[in-house]
Parts: C-alpha cells; structure tokens; sequence
C-alpha cells in the first residue's frame, strides 16, 4: 500500500490486489476487538457486545457517505471533458475512439506514425488501431511525464522529415488542453493537412454542453 501511495506512475486498479487482504484484517480486527484487553471475561463480554456493533457501523456509515456524496454529486463530471478534469473511474471513457481506431487499423498503412495532442487518445490508437502514436503534449523533462509515454523532441523538424503522417485531434483532449490543440492544428495547417476521416461528437463537453461537429478527426499531413 505504502509503495503504491509513494509511486507517482499508477492507475487505481493497481490498489485492487491489496484491497482483499486489507478488507480482511480490517474484519479480523473488528471481530477480535477488545479480546487483549485486561478487563475480566464478563467485562470484556459486555464490551464486546457494544463496541463490535458500533464500530461495524462506523465503518459502513465512513464508507457509504462519501460514495454516495460521490456517485451523486451533479459538479463532478462522467466525461473526461468534463469541468474540472474529474469523473468516476470506468464511467468516463472516449466515445468514438475505438471507431476511430479500427479506421486507423483498416485504413492506414502499417509502419504509419500518428501525433494525438495528448497520451490519453495516443493510447486509444496503439490499442484498436495497432500503430505507433505520441502524444504532442507530453513533456520532454523525465521528471514530468510517464516514463511509459515517448515524448516528440521536435514534432516541426519530425513532420518536416516525414516521420510522422498523421494527426489525430479530439474535442476531449482540445478541451482540457487548448494550447496543444491549437499547436497541433497549427501543424495540420503547416503541413498541407487534409481530413481524412471523421467521428462525429456523441457526448456533451466542457460544462456539460453539447459537442457540435466532429469530436475525432484524423489528418493526413505531408512535408
């Protein structure tokens, strides 16, 4: 537990191995409670009756309201676009991404490199569309990126190469990073970029507002 508190690269399903046996000491404790205690059998007894109940119940009342505040809460957004960054895990998601991805897997040919604004839909491509993605916006410092992500050293002089022939942009990813949208449609722009697919928008962005037009488009682009 305290390895993966400390360790700055994780995802919450790491903690779900440990939650089982921690769940399990938590109960083995509140059975046993108080039976090291000094206090003579029928003491003890009477103890017992009346703690194990209590604390059972301070438990579930510590775990159920801050659930229930959580799943309930109108301010924290289900979508990875939403105010703030915030949403429930598993509940979030990027609609389109995977028909997006299965386009990229049947249409572009094999060997191709794609740029994606940030590491989120990069992953989304490596996963459904089976070829080599970066995110723009990862950093160059190690000490501030996911050791997992690559990041661009010189996407100008790496576009100018033919090294990478494809962006993908995303309204999600544009929304909680705006200047590396406009850096990559800067790019689109710079390098004769021409749409060749789009995933029109199926979910609302920003604060809770309606996505118009495309939510993912990717863009061939040549020196």
């Amino acid at each position: 537990v305290l390895f993966f508190q400390f360790w700055p690269v994780k995802g919450f399903q790491y903690l779900t191995p440990i939650a089982p046996p921690i769940c399990l000491l938590a109960a083995r404790t509140l059975v046993h409670w108080p039976n090291g205690s000094s206090l003579s059998e029928r003491s003890r007894s009477k103890l017992q009756s009346f703690l194990r109940p209590a604390a059972v119940v301070v438990v579930a009342i510590s775990l159920f309201a801050p659930s229930w505040a959580r799943i309930h809460d109108s301010t924290v957004s289900r979508h990875p676009g939403g105010s703030g960054g915030r949403y429930l895990a598993g509940s979030g998601g990027v609609p389109g991404g995977r028909e997006v991805g299965m386009w990229i897997r049947e249409n572009v040919p094999e060997g191709a490199t794609l740029m994606t604004i940030g590491p989120s839909m990069a992953n989304i491509v490596q996963f459904y569309g089976h070829r080599r993605a970066l995110g723009l916006s990862v950093s160059t410092n190690p000490l501030r990126r996911n050791p997992s992500y690559r990041p661009i050293r010189n996407p100008d002089r790496t576009l100018r190469n033919g090294d990478i022939q494809y962006l993908v942009w995303d309204i999600y990813s544009a929304d909680r990073s705006p200047f590396f949208s406009a850096k990559l449609l800067d790019y689109a722009d710079r390098y004769h970029g021409r749409v060749v697919f789009s995933q029109p928008a199926a979910a609302s962005v920003g604060h809770g507002a309606a996505a118009s037009g495309p939510a993912i488009q990717v863009i061939q682009v040549r020196p």
